[in-house]
């Protein structure tokens, strides 16, 4: 391990009082650092915590109403895209599904836990589309300031990095 903090040392007249004194200045030392690299964890894990607590008053301070504020997707969207109309139907059931979950998860009561899947059940993959990411952050929000415990499966769907930094 680095040491992270490292003083001068003095020169001394006698010998062995310095190999003595290094030594015990070297465990000084050690015992120094993981003082604070216990700190740095905690420090970490606050700022993490934190930052949770932050994101959960921007959700309750933005919708406070507890309807689903995504917009909808017109299936003609999905046609326009260049995808076919068993894509188009695949999508209106996920984005249903997605509505529903969310509404589940924000009327559940306390200490129960809320099951739910998204995604879809046929051959389909469910391709990133950038209208999807409200609905994304919906479900987002409503785990996030929920009391409810939330096991989540999502099935054959694309997740991409935008996504993934909406739902944090």
């Amino acid at each position: 391990m680095d040491c992270l903090f490292q003083p001068n040392r003095r020169k001394t007249d006698t010998p062995n009082n310095d190999a003595h004194g290094a030594s015990a200045m070297d465990e000084t030392l050690a015992n120094i650092n993981a003082v604070l690299a216990e700190h740095s964890h905690q420090i970490n894990t606050l700022v993490a915590a934190n930052r949770a607590l932050e994101r959960s008053i921007q959700v309750l301070k933005k919708d406070t109403s507890w309807t689903y504020s995504a917009p909808d997707i017109p299936r003609s969207h999905w046609i326009e895209t260049g995808h076919d109309e068993d894509y188009a139907d695949v999508l209106e059931e996920f984005l249903s599904n997605i509505q529903i979950v969310v509404e589940g998860i924000r009327n559940e009561s306390r200490d129960s836990v809320y099951h739910c899947l998204v995604g879809n059940n046929t051959g389909t993959a469910i391709m990133h589309d950038d209208a999807l990411i409200p609905h994304f952050a919906e479900l987002a929000d409503a785990i996030q300031v929920s009391s409810t415990n939330v096991e989540l499966g999502m099935r054959k769907m694309t997740i991409t990095r935008q996504v993934m930094i909406v739902a944090t």
